[in-house]
């Protein structure tokens, strides 16, 4: 199971309810941050999250995306953090944060480690469970998305039903590896008739910003949840094109075109003003499994 939580989904600026991008996606013990728009610590403070994240990804360097990393990153250092942190994103994003550490003399207590993405689809984090992958986007300068899967797991090996068909121990193992093998009266037993079904393996993609680019659609196929930026409805759609973003409607057509279980739509233009549920209905008319990336709410992912 993966959990998002939303600390911000404001287009361009902020609003009096609404912070600009970030998110925070935790699977299993670990946490990581998705863009890091201006005031983002202090949405960390407000809804009581912890930030020990092991790796930041960034998809752009748009203000509205990277405004709060690196007075986050020195409150971290002030805090005490001493582990590594990663950092994921565009060319010039180490340039970006290493000259406002220069210019401010802060020092920071942990060590960074950047990754640029030199290919789509690149592997650009993972754990024993957890692969994170990267792909571009379509925006006025360097963009990346970002797809988060759940590794395979075996299936759990029922061991009372091994012992019950008389296998003897010391073939569990070739059991769980898939191998058939004899029991002691010398019948066949295949691994399906000691294994249980396999868990269900949950998937998060991460796109934002972007103009409507179904080249995506490979990369985030069948994913579990996409978050997909909206920011104008689909009367502003020369709008959209000219400022290379997406409208309602386009969004609701890649979660169509990429059949993903779920959409969440957000980066809504500051100019719908509680209007958001507008956009939302206008994405469900398209695609009904659509919902809105409200501010503060957590997301289980399963």
């Amino acid at each position: 199971m993966l959990k998002l939580t939303i600390l911000g989904n404001s287009a361009a600026i902020p609003t009096l309810n609404r912070n600009t991008t970030a998110q925070i996606l935790r699977h299993e013990q670990h946490a990581f941050l998705l863009d890091c728009g201006e005031g983002t610590q202090i949405q960390i403070l407000k809804y009581k999250i912890r930030s020990n994240f092991e790796a930041i990804f960034i998809s752009h360097l748009h203000g509205d995306h990277c405004f709060g990393l690196v007075p986050l990153l020195s409150s971290m250092s002030l805090n005490g953090r001493k582990t590594e942190l990663f950092i994921i994103g565009p060319q010039d994003l180490q340039n970006y944060v290493q000259t406002q550490l220069n210019f401010t003399q802060a020092y920071l207590n942990f060590p960074l480690h950047y990754l640029v993405p030199q290919e789509n689809n690149q592997v650009v984090y993972e754990n024993a469970n957890l692969e994170v992958r990267a792909f571009r986007l379509n925006h006025r300068i360097e963009t990346y998305g970002y797809v988060f899967r759940e590794k395979p797991k075996p299936p759990k090996f029922l061991v009372e039903k091994a012992r019950a068909l008389q296998v003897s121990p010391h073939l569990f193992k070739l059991l769980k590896k898939g191998i058939a093998v004899e029991n002691i009266h010398g019948q066949t037993i295949l691994p399906e008739q000691v294994l249980g079904q396999r868990k269900k393996n949950c998937s998060y993609a991460f796109c934002t910003d972007t103009a409507f680019y179904p080249e995506i659609v490979p990369y985030i196929e069948k994913v579990t949840l996409l978050y997909h930026e909206a920011t104008f409805k689909h009367s502003e759609i020369q709008k959209a094109v000219e400022t290379y973003h997406s409208t309602a409607l386009q969004a609701a057509t890649i979660a169509q075109l990429a059949q993903v279980q779920k959409l969440l739509i957000g980066h809504v233009s500051a100019r719908y003003f509680n209007l958001e549920q507008e956009v939302v209905q206008e994405a469900q008319t398209i695609f009904p499994h659509t919902e809105y990336a409200q501010e503060g709410k957590t997301f289980l992912i399963e």
